[in-house]
């Protein structure tokens, strides 16, 4: 064998070696399967840094799973892993036997603790075999891979928003945002989103979206504080609040309060999200006349949360306090997720008395 041709056999190898190496997360095969935590990736916080498709190692599994990996590429983001001992017990030992072949979907950003409690919707476990890989696929791109991405605009100028979903080429129109808007829109991971000037056609962002994110462009304007007598405005709301309070005759606890552990599921849903977006925070509207919050002394931040898991979380944590009260509750809003920062203070308030019965 000559010098160059047995280069070109060794850079044949190597590429291939590349291709596997670099290939999409749901192709990347390991040469064996997770078995404990220390095989997943986490970030420096114990988080993981990676979106997962976990299945156990199973022959079953491996057939069906082989040919979901097939339709799954790189923009998908999501390692499609099949896991074993110590991680397979963890995942997987609740699931009923009749269980055909039961698939976890755990996202980027969950804490190391709450790795195997996920929401309903991110668990496949169906025991039929009429149509099974058919209702997996479908699960995999409208549950498990399904987000939501929302904007607020506090730039210069009205933005149009370009969308690419996966695997379907240059992102296209969309949407347009006005100055001062908030808007939120269902995606997949892995969907490629620009932000244009409608004016200049200037990109002022532009990402892939990989999880449930809140992207704020420009600022807020900054509040503005009058000469005013602000102490004793805060204790003439107070007052006020105080009498408030006696206005409310109804009670449904003798204590009136009361504290408690949220699911694990709904906790890992809700702290992922924050996780995720911790720096993705924007100055809250707060008008002069409002002293609920000291935004004079401390800035005052806000997450916008995602529409349709916002309503979920709402609806989840309703039950928890219809079964602490006794009585059916409706629904009626949900603020924040707000980010208090040192300095910062919530005066002693009461809701609104026609609607809010009870709050969490």
């Amino acid at each position: 064998m000559t010098f160059i041709s047995a280069a070109l056999f060794f850079l044949q190898y190597f590429l291939i070696f590349l291709k596997n190496v670099f290939s999409s997360p749901g192709k990347f095969e390991r040469p064996y399967p997770f078995t404990n935590m220390e095989d997943l990736f986490f970030d420096e916080n114990r988080h993981l840094s990676e979106n997962y498709l976990l299945y156990p190692d199973d022959e079953n599994c491996h057939v069906i799973m082989a040919n979901l990996k097939s339709l799954i590429t790189k923009e998908d983001i999501r390692y499609v892993e099949t896991v074993t001992g110590d991680l397979e017990e963890l995942l997987f030992s609740s699931v009923p036997g009749s269980v055909k072949c039961p698939v976890i979907c755990i996202d980027k950003g969950v804490s190391e603790s709450l790795l195997q409690y996920v929401l309903p919707n991110k668990n496949f476990f169906r025991s039929e075999e009429t149509g099974y890989f058919d209702s997996l696929v479908e699960w995999f791109y409208q549950e498990c891979q399904a987000i939501e991405v929302g904007f607020i605009n506090w730039g210069q100028s009205n933005l149009k928003i370009r969308l690419a979903e996966p695997n379907e080429g240059p992102p296209s129109d969309f949407a347009t945002l006005s100055f001062g808007e908030e808007r939120w829109f269902s995606a997949s991971v892995g969907s490629k989103f620009e932000l244009l000037e409608i004016e200049s056609n200037s990109i002022q962002l532009d990402f892939i979206a990989e999880f449930n994110v809140f992207k704020v462009i420009g600022h807020p304007r900054p509040y503005k504080i009058y000469s005013r007598n602000i102490t004793a405005d805060v204790q003439e709301l107070l007052n006020g609040e105080w009498f408030r309070s006696r206005m409310v005759t109804r009670t449904f606890t003798q204590l009136g309060f009361d504290k408690g552990h949220l699911p694990n599921d709904l906790w890992g849903s809700i702290s992922t999200f924050y996780y995720n977006n911790r720096e993705n925070y924007v100055l809250e509207e707060w008008d002069e006349s409002e002293l609920y919050v000291n935004w004079w002394e401390s800035n005052v931040y806000v997450i916008g949360m995602p529409s349709e898991l916002r309503t979920y979380w709402h609806s989840r944590l309703k039950l928890l306090v219809e079964e602490w009260v006794g009585v059916e509750l409706e629904l009626t809003d949900i603020y924040g997720m707000r980010r208090y920062e040192n300095g910062a203070r919530l005066l002693t308030h009461v809701d609104r008395e026609t609607t809010h019965a009870t709050s969490l």
